[in-house]
């Protein structure tokens, strides 16, 4: 009799380990910050997963660019002021509406996080004291994506509970860290289209230059470009972001490498800009999942 209860404890726990290496295999997040275009890409083995606005930091409390971890996931944190004198005479604000991380806080060292926020109107610009905020619904998505892919915690009774009691604090750490890599992209091809953003930082040289070598770098003849839409990637970047289709450049002289080829998230990234905001906490039915 004790013989099968030995058994049958080791085979739960068999079991158990099991269904974790089958949950992890396949997973392999990170996030790619670009700071300019003020925007956190999900990427899981390569593939991208989703896209979200962010706010970055203000000239003056630059976001810093580099390598980093994300460790641990905070639902309904606490907020304590920094030592940095734009906080001097601040109180620590417990979780709720009013809490400046919003409902969740990824951390990832030295005090630089991905938050929600309670101020969403700043989400899409540099405004920010160095941290990095998200709309209260894309942080909860993007929190609990990382969550139920990277640990045991997956049950979505949970998420209501994190919503429910907004006022109590809950922390989840993960088994290993997500890489984060944090970039300052003004310019970037992807695909069939040029991006370009402003240069908040006043990182990135001479804008004209700037487009000039990227282009030549792709193989494009600069003397074919077409001058109108040349200016508006030049000019119109300078105050925000635009993305120009390099058949707009080069009308009638593109080869069959630049015929667009639709992507899915970035369909669905243009398509939810129109959508109306999502309620951050529901009433899940045990079998809820989210969709990206």
């Amino acid at each position: 009799m004790q013989g099968a209860k030995i058994t049958a404890v080791s085979l739960f726990f068999s079991v158990w380990f099991s269904s974790l290496f089958v949950r992890a295999e396949g997973v392999s997040p990170k996030l790619i910050i670009n700071i300019p275009a003020r925007q956190v890409s999900l990427y899981n083995e390569d593939q991208l997963i989703d896209r979200f606005p962010i706010a970055v930091g203000s000239p003056v409390y630059k976001t810093p660019i580099g390598p980093r971890n994300l460790t641990m996931i905070v639902w309904n944190p606490w907020w304590f002021p920094p030592p940095s004198p734009w906080a001097k005479g601040a109180k620590p604000e417990p979780p709720g509406p009013q809490n400046p991380l919003g409902v969740v806080k990824m951390d990832m060292g030295e005090a630089i996080f991905l938050h929600g926020t309670n101020n969403e109107s700043s989400i899409g610009r540099p405004a920010s004291h160095g941290c990095m905020r998200m709309k209260n619904a894309d942080a909860r998505n993007l929190a609990w994506w990382l969550q139920t892919h990277l640990t045991e915690k997956t049950n979505p009774i949970l998420l209501d509970e994190y919503g429910k009691k907004r006022g109590q604090s809950y922390t989840v750490k993960l088994p290993s860290p997500v890489p984060v890599e944090i970039e300052y992209d003004v310019l970037k091809i992807t695909g069939d289209t040029v991006a370009a953003h402003p240069d908040f930082y006043g990182r990135a040289g001479e804008r004209e230059k700037a487009v000039e070598t990227l282009l030549e770098t792709k193989g494009l003849n600069l003397q074919q470009v077409y001058e109108a839409a040349y200016e508006k990637l030049i000019r119109t970047s300078e105050v925000r972001s635009v993305e120009v289709p390099l058949k707009e450049l080069f009308p009638g002289t593109l080869t069959s490498c630049y015929a667009p080829i639709p992507d899915p998230v970035d369909e669905a990234w243009r398509a939810k800009k129109h959508l109306p905001e999502p309620m951050l906490y529901s009433n899940l039915p045990p079998n809820f999942t989210f969709l990206f």
